[in-house]
């Protein structure tokens, strides 16, 4: 199971969008890990959000089109 955590950014890169995350806004971190590899990851809110739906749906593919219409949080985007 992936974790998370969320605090005060210090300028990281996004690795979903390649922007800075500024002093100002929040950042998303977690730990990627393969079979060979784990690295630190970070993202904006937003894209973090958009990164999660479609880690969820690689691993368990929607049955009908409303799945990305089930996640709330995809609205706030």
């Amino acid at each position: 199971m992936p974790r998370f955590w969320g605090g005060p950014a210090d300028g990281e890169i996004c690795d979903a969008c390649d922007t800075r995350i500024t002093k100002e806004q929040l950042v998303i971190e977690g730990i990627a890990s393969t079979h060979t590899d784990e690295k630190s990851i970070q993202f904006h809110v937003k894209c973090f959000y958009v990164w999660d739906a479609e880690r969820l749906r690689a691993i368990a593919p929607p049955r009908d089109s409303t799945f990305a219409a089930d996640i709330p949080a995809l609205a706030l985007i």
